[in-house]
């Protein structure tokens, strides 16, 4: 809502309004279950790319959301971890880099997911981080 009362009075988001919703919605995972929480988060992420914010501005943003996976309540572990990749494909997918945040968001959803493959993921992640430095 607070986006759209923004535009309604004539203000431009930018990233850091952007990054205000997609926070909010990462800090309502443990209440509204951490796949709504991650939904609604990509919609806001996905207004945010067609009001063209995007590259390093659009860092921020998707950090909270993968944050908010991270905090998720213990029962979601493993639905958090697979949205925080999910969240990892889409940055990956509009162009945005990672930044150091992204990367230890990542990997610590990937120590927290207890399906198979999720340490291994990790790993991979780690070794991408150490490469690009």
């Amino acid at each position: 809502r607070m986006l759209d009362r923004m535009r309604a009075a004539g203000v431009v988001p930018n990233a850091h309004a952007f990054g205000a919703a997609v926070d909010a919605c990462g800090s309502a995972a443990r209440t509204l279950g951490v796949s709504k929480a991650v939904e609604l988060g990509m919609l806001v992420l996905d207004m945010m790319h067609r009001d063209g914010v995007g590259g390093e501005a659009a860092v921020a943003p998707y950090n909270a959301l993968l944050k908010g996976c991270s905090n998720a309540a213990p029962a979601d572990r493993d639905v958090a971890a697979a949205r925080a990749w999910a969240v990892w494909e889409h940055m990956k997918a509009s162009g945005v880099p990672p930044n150091v945040v992204t990367y230890t968001t990542l990997v610590d959803a990937a120590a927290q997911d207890g399906r198979p493959g999720g340490l291994k993921r990790g790993l991979k992640l780690l070794d991408e981080m150490t490469t690009r430095g």
